[in-house]
């Protein structure tokens, strides 16, 4: 028997069938309810971060994190770099611009940081076409930081830089002369330059005068030395020594402006010390002022153009004339007497030979030629005046060569007109002359030098200037003179002159050998003794005329 699919049982073919009861399967127990996660057992509530941690994990909206975080605090952090730019650091140490800005840009670069990895993570997470673009502007903004950086590290060494000239602009000196009549004043204008020289005259009421000598140094110093000796009109100036740069902007600020004979002034651009637009602003405004203030005082607009047309340490240099015909300048103080433009003019030439203790008799002999012969002192005058100053080694052979031309042509002229005792006492002094030319140097430089020829004194100069010296003071005394008789003067003249020929020359009419120079000096001393000892008015024409042709 072989159960059916549908139970039904078949015994065989024609077999009665039985029906049973359908099966019911067993009802299965149902499946167990789930075990809890292990993960959602342990998951907590979210962290809630502040506004700096959210930005800085992606937390914030894609708008916030760039348009706020990005873009606002970039415009902010700029603002506070452009800021340190218009302060006037040049007032204070260097050292304290440094560490401001290299604190404002690293902190600057935090921020950057800080916004760049925010708005990257925002935009991954806002999942919208946005935040393609948002990255690519991230990139774009690290390459120009990257940029800026290179640029604040550039700025960083300039300011370093300028801090370490500022640095070495502290070598000034500011104390009271030796004399107690001035506050002496040297070295660069430094920081506190101005400040020490305010003290000091604070300190010492009694004292209306400033010394300096300074090659230049901070613009800020300049102008403040400058409004001061403005604001006191009693305290005068004097240059001694170098006044360049922002030295001469102070000078010019006192009412009274001295120099003395070594000082000289260098004009130039005005430089900021840092590339700020505030500094370089500065410098500009007070280089215009400057210029203006040049122009007040009587300048020219050619000494204007030229004062500040050069550049860096190449500096214009004008001199004594330019410096009183513009002002600059309102006297010279030479040994504690004031020259005014006119009295320089001749009086430059001769401080030279006032300050060599062995060439003060020279010049007061110049003193005496300007009142006995005026037409040959205006005459020195002018051909020094007209020689180039440059090259000063040239000058300095043609004022020289000037100076002995001068002396000579006043002497052949003063000789015609002196009186009896100044021509005695000068040619006692040529007789001394060559008695110091033998011994000391040669016998035949003797010779040489009384037939007017020229030698060579070597160590020797300043006791031949003691010695010609006298004799040319006594020469131009002015006590007293004389009126010669023509005819007479002009016999003994070829007499003494026929004298004069035949002691030079040989009879071959050439130049004599040195053993003819060591006799014509032995000669010449006992012409002079045999001159001296004549009498009457013969005898004073002959010596005058024997002076005149040697």
């Amino acid at each position: 028997m072989h159960p059916d699919d549908d139970g039904r049982a078949y015994a065989g073919e024609g077999l009665a069938t039985a029906r049973f009861p359908p099966v019911e399967p067993p009802v299965l127990p149902g499946a167990p309810p789930p075990l809890p996660s292990p993960s959602r057992a342990a998951a907590k509530p979210p962290e809630r971060r502040n506004f700096l941690s959210a930005h800085w994990h992606g937390d914030l909206s894609l708008p916030v994190s760039y348009w706020i975080n990005l873009v606002l605090v970039t415009l902010l952090a700029r603002g506070l770099l452009t800021g340190l730019g218009t302060l006037d650091w040049q007032r204070h140490p260097l050292t304290w611009a440094i560490a401001a800005t290299a604190t404002a840009v690293l902190i600057c670069l935090g921020i950057a940081v800080w916004q760049y990895v925010g708005v990257w993570r925002a935009a991954g997470r806002s999942g919208s076409g946005w935040g393609v673009v948002a990255r690519i502007m991230v990139v774009i903004g690290c390459v120009g930081s990257c940029v800026g950086m290179r640029t604040n590290a550039r700025v960083l060494a300039d300011m370093l830089h300028a801090s370490s000239e500022q640095q070495s602009w502290n070598d000034f000196h500011v104390r009271v002369a030796a004399d107690g009549r001035a506050i002496d004043a040297s070295g660069t204008m430094g920081v506190g330059f101005t400040d020490q020289i305010e003290q000091a005259f604070a300190s010492h009421a009694g004292i209306h005068l400033l010394r300096i000598a300074s090659r230049g140094g901070s613009v800020t110093e300049g102008v403040e030395l400058h409004d001061f000796l403005h604001a006191h009109p009693d305290i005068a100036v004097e240059a001694d020594g170098i006044c360049a740069s922002a030295c001469t902007l102070a000078f010019i600020g006192a009412a009274q402006r001295l120099a003395t004979p070594q000082a000289w002034f260098g004009f130039h651009q005005m430089r900021s010390l840092l590339a700020t637009t505030r500094s370089v602003d500065y410098v500009s405004e007070q280089q215009d002022r400057f210029k203006r203030e040049l122009h007040e005082l009587g300048a020219t607009p050619d000494f204007v153009r030229l004062a500040f047309a050069r550049q860096g340490n190449d500096v214009y240099v004008p001199d004594r004339a330019e410096l009183f015909d513009n002002h600059i300048i309102t006297a010279i103080d030479a040994d504690g007497r004031h020259w005014q433009a006119d009295g320089w003019r001749s009086e430059q030439f001769l401080q030279a030979l006032r300050h060599d203790p062995h060439g003060r008799t020279l010049a007061a002999a110049f003193d005496r030629i300007a009142l006995v012969q005026p037409a040959i002192y205006q005459q020195w005058l002018q051909r020094d005046l007209a020689v180039p100053v440059r090259p000063h080694p040239a000058a300095v052979a043609r004022y020289n060569d000037n100076f002995w031309h001068a002396l000579d042509a006043a002497r052949a002229r003063q000789l015609e007109v002196a009186s009896t005792q100044d021509v005695r006492r000068y040619a006692v002094s040529e007789q001394q002359t060559l008695e110091m030319l033998r011994r000391q140097l040669s016998p035949s430089a003797c010779g040489r030098y009384a037939s007017g020829i020229a030698i060579t004194l070597g160590s020797h100069g300043g006791a031949f200037r003691d010695a010609v010296g006298s004799g040319y003071v006594a020469l131009f005394s002015g006590q007293g003179t004389v009126q010669l008789s023509t005819p007479a003067w002009r016999a003994s003249l070829g007499s003494a002159l026929r004298q004069h020929q035949a002691e030079r020359w040989t009879a071959h009419g050439e130049l004599a050998d040195e053993a003819h120079w060591t006799a014509a000096c032995s000669r010449q001393l006992a012409t002079l003794d045999q001159l001296l000892a004549a009498p009457g008015a013969n005898g004073d024409l002959a010596l005058r005329a024997y002076l005149r042709v040697r």
